[in-house]
């Protein structure tokens, strides 16, 4: 359509590593067993000298880890479209669509699960493969998708100012929780919550926010003898006070994806002690909370139910969204000439300059003292805990 538009696009397919730490199980299986120790006339009847019983009436609780005989690296399929137009004099605006299917990818369950969800309580025998409890099996077939969109306004380095804007939205979608892209590389395993349907893991990652916003900014300060102020100056006031310049980066997003869990309950009868509960219908989590600070309300535990026996719980993936967060860093130096080819660069970096604090995710356990409530800081891009306290550093570099 004209000389000032640019489109360019892509598709590609990546094969990512298997990772070897999953497959370490000490063979193409490994068997673990455990013995329960009683007493006898006040004696133990196991002890360091003696640690089998003598009766092979007493079982033992035998646990076991495995690899699918076809487990396999999984892949990821990227493709992206891009706009890219001069927008005004020296702007220009980019738009970018991005996204990715990665398939295969490794997970990890219990393949000893008992095959129904029972109103009784667990029972070993109902486990398919008797004289164990647990199995770890690792497999892999499962799915993750990302979509990305991206607005970026540009200002070259012109008239002592360089400047960058960008906004982006991002759906970042997980059967084994965790981003799609970084799972097809690294191959982690990740654990699913029901070892008979993989499907209902399936939601919103903690890897990505749904929005963030970055501006980046070089301006070049018009005083000093190579600058539109101060041509005249003295050497001494120049050293001082002239050509200097200030980097800098604002950043925000919005909150991060977590999930509510309880603990303390085996809901559906498989010795399965922790999970997603229910939320109560009509019941806004985000009622009286969205309260920033320690120990502040964020959501309402109040809204969640533990559920039903025979029954396992039905919150979504992700579908809570801790605090958003922002950030201002500033980077102020001076370049001095010190030979044609030699300069001296001092200056400090400012990090959180106005000392604005980051919190983290809240506690996601419904049935702690604590639920729902903040519990600590985090940095721009985990929910983890981060150190997001204002920080200064004097910097000085030589560049030839």
């Amino acid at each position: 359509p004209g000389s000032d538009w640019v489109l360019r696009g892509g598709y590609g397919v990546y094969v990512g590593e298997m990772g070897t730490y999953e497959l370490q199980t000490g063979g193409p299986f490994q068997v673990t067993e455990e013995y329960s120790n009683w007493f006898e006339n006040g004696v133990p009847v196991l002890t360091f000298e003696n640690g089998f019983p003598a009766s092979q009436a007493a079982v033992g609780v035998s646990t076991a880890t495995t690899v699918d005989r076809d487990y396999r690296s999984g892949y990821v399929q990227n493709w992206n479209l891009t706009v890219e137009k001069s927008l005004f004099t020296d702007w220009g605006i980019r738009l970018s669509y991005l996204g990715n299917k990665s398939t295969n990818l490794p997970y990890t369950y219990d393949a000893n699960t008992p095959l129904t969800l029972s109103t009784e309580e667990y029972s070993a025998d109902r486990r398919p493969y008797s004289g164990f409890s647990y199995i770890t099996a690792r497999s892999n077939g499962a799915n993750a998708n990302y979509h990305g969109f991206e607005a970026s306004l540009r200002h070259p380095f012109r008239n002592g100012l360089y400047l960058q804007a960008s906004f982006s939205l991002n759906r970042d979608m997980s059967e084994v929780g965790h981003t799609s892209t970084w799972g097809a590389e690294s191959q982690p395993a990740f654990w699913i919550d029901y070892a008979y349907d993989r499907a209902r893991e399936m939601g919103k990652t903690n890897a990505w926010t749904k929005g963030a916003f970055h501006l980046n900014w070089v301006y070049e300060l018009p005083y000093g003898k190579s600058r539109k102020f101060g041509s005249g100056v003295s050497p001494v006031l120049n050293a001082i006070l002239g050509d200097w310049a200030v980097s800098g980066v604002f950043v925000w997003r919005s909150g991060l994806p977590f999930t509510p869990l309880y603990w303390g309950y085996d809901t559906g009868g498989i010795d399965q002690w922790q999970g997603r509960p229910n939320l109560i219908q009509g019941c806004d989590p985000y009622t009286g909370g969205k309260q920033l600070g320690a120990g502040a309300q964020w959501y309402n535990p109040a809204c969640y139910a533990i559920p039903a026996a025979g029954t396992l719980g039905t919150v979504e993936v992700g579908s809570l969204v801790g605090p958003g967060a922002w950030i201002v860093s500033l980077n102020p130096y001076k370049t001095i000439p010190i030979t044609d080819k030699l300069n001296l660069q001092i200056g400090a970096r400012i990090t959180n300059l106005l000392n604005h604090p980051i919190y983290g995710n809240p506690s996601v356990w419904v049935t702690d003292p604590d639920a729902g409530m903040i519990t600590g800081t985090a940095d721009m891009l985990r929910a983890g805990s981060g150190d997001p306290i204002r920080k200064i550093a004097l910097m000085g570099a030589i560049s030839f």
